[in-house]
């Protein structure tokens, strides 16, 4: 590396990169990590060499996706071949540096790594003086072009026995390049820890049962997102896809292959109506995808590889609130709140866990039956079938085989009438003042533009950033997330279960919420049939 009028020069196996100086941080954006992409085929390794000179000042474009108001990568330009990274690092001199990639949520349906929340030069220039790290965030593609089974079209051919996984193949490709490339940039090829949230958290745990994924990582940090969120079976694949032809109007694989792909996401509210969220996760093919992702772990294929899980205790609480206006503090809401939501947590379109309540009455029953609050136990049940319970018998499983097992949940949320006071409408809350689904990533990333879920900087914890950033940092760079400025975290196993509570003041907490979990995993049978819907 050389620098030029605050340009970096990163001479790597696929390209001569020229980035740019981020207020002391090493910027280079959109780097290709793959070719130009090809509709619905794998990613396959970019034709570049060292002596192509490469600009890596620009995000490359997002995939294809319907407008979100949420989401910035739905306002502009987009396209299908989107298959870039960006990499930060404070001195891309030094040497054997941990190396972080981060895989971006939104259900897979939306986001980039362009969204202002996922820049990575905020965690690199918060790490303590004398520390560095290489991060790295990278576009996939994403509903329809990510995940969608062409089989049942007339003129399919092998060709596209692979449609149903594209998005897994891209981020594998990523993972390839990275193993190939990143050593230029100071970082240490074997030391990658593989990290998400939500659906990218998702797409790392069923990563960790992929053996040719489990080649180029060899950390996992699972940020809200265990093995039952969002995954399907390939016959539940080829239910949606016919339902996305038909509505398309396409009976042909040319048909699909000609068809203007801009509309063809403008069409994608409608198709999200009648599929529901199931329509583009992950497919259990039992090829790439293993059919039992929790067998894969409980045998010990992923051995080698130290797991972080955390989650926050109020992930989807603001669901209740999305019924129907129905205030949460009515008592009189609570049975109808509770009878939706259950239909939510069945294996119906409105739900994204591979969990089927309704298969387990008596236990909802039990379930519901604990607590004072009812409508805060309407929740739990929600959160515990998308996030906890899945996550704490992933790591009860790695347990068996890894000693660097850890457990996390997020408990710090902002004052909810302080919140409603200022973003009113826009406010991002917990009725029951929880920590919401995203609100630890605002932390991990130190951003500030998620404000109406976390509130102005002034008012949050003064460390609390970085004492989640550095625990994160360690965990990578050692497989340990202990560090000087957080109470001792202690390993989670079967017999100690323990728990960090990770609030204005971090508490280790241990068999947090056993009872729950004695409940819910008389549902484990249902989690492990190779029927994941």
């Amino acid at each position: 590396m050389f620098h030029i009028e605050n340009k970096y020069v990163v001479r790597a196996h696929n390209g001569t990169y020229i980035g740019h100086d981020c207020d002391g941080v090493s910027e280079f954006l959109g780097m290709r990590y793959a070719a130009p992409a090809e509709s619905w085929k794998p990613a396959t390794a970019p034709a570049t060499t060292a002596a192509d000179v490469q600009y890596a000042d620009a995000f490359g474009l997002p995939c294809f996706q319907d407008y979100d108001p949420k989401e910035m990568s739905s306002f502009g330009e987009m396209s299908e071949d989107c298959l870039s990274l960006n990499i930060w690092t404070k001195d891309t001199n030094s040497r054997n540096k941990p190396v972080l990639v981060y895989v971006h949520g939104a259900g897979g349906v939306n986001g980039s790594s362009a969204e202002p929340l996922y820049h990575g030069a905020t965690f690199v220039r918060d790490l303590p003086e004398g520390e560095d790290a290489v991060f790295i965030t990278f576009n996939y593609r994403l509903n329809l072009f990510g995940m969608l089974n062409l089989e049942p079209l007339d003129g399919y051919t092998d060709e596209y026995r692979h449609s149903i996984s594209i998005a897994t193949l891209d981020q594998i490709q990523a993972l390839k390049w990275i193993h190939e490339n990143v050593e230029a940039f100071g970082g240490d090829a074997g030391n990658v820890t593989f990290m998400g949230h939500s659906y990218g958290a998702g797409t790392i745990s069923t990563h960790l049962t992929i053996a040719e994924s489990r080649k180029y990582f060899h950390k996992a940090y699972v940020i809200s997102g265990p093995l039952t969120h969002r995954q399907q079976t390939v016959a539940r694949s080829k239910e949606i896809s016919k339902i996305v032809f038909e509505k398309l109007g396409v009976k042909t694989l040319q048909e699909l292959l000609d068809y203007d792909k801009l509309k063809m996401v403008r069409q994608f509210n409608e198709i999200y109506a009648v599929v529901g969220q199931y329509g583009y996760h992950r497919v259990t093919d039992g090829a790439l995808v293993p059919f039992d992702g929790f067998s894969e772990l409980e045998k010990g294929g992923a051995r080698d590889i130290p797991l972080m899980i955390t989650y926050t205790d109020g992930e989807k609480d603001s669901d209740i609130l999305d019924i129907d206006n129905i205030p949460a503090a009515r008592t009189d809401s609570v049975e109808y709140m509770w009878k939706r939501i259950l239909v939510m947590c069945n294996n119906s379109k409105g739900c994204a866990s591979a969990i089927s309540a309704d298969e387990y009455p008596e236990v909802v029953e039990e379930f519901l039956a604990q607590g004072e609050n009812k409508a805060e136990r309407v929740a739990d049940l929600r959160n515990e079938l998308l996030f906890r319970t899945g996550s704490e018998y992933m790591l009860e499983l790695q347990s068996r085989w890894n000693k660097n097992t850890w457990l996390g949940c997020w408990r710090w949320a902002p004052d909810t009438e302080a919140l409603m006071k200022r973003y009113g409408d826009e406010a991002w809350m917990s009725p029951f003042g929880r920590a919401l689904h995203t609100v630890d990533i605002a932390f991990l990333f130190n951003d500030s533009g998620f404000e109406s879920g976390v509130g102005p900087k002034e008012e949050q914890p003064p460390n609390l950033a970085r004492q989640h950033q550095y625990a994160v940092y360690c965990f990578a760079k050692t497989g340990n997330p202990n560090h000087e400025g957080i109470p001792e975290w202690k390993p989670f196993t079967e017999e100690s279960r323990f728990t960090m509570m990770i609030d204005q003041e971090w508490e280790l907490v241990r068999d947090y919420k056993s009872e729950d979990f004695r409940i819910m995993r008389k549902m484990i049978p249902n989690f492990r049939k190779n029927t994941i819907i």
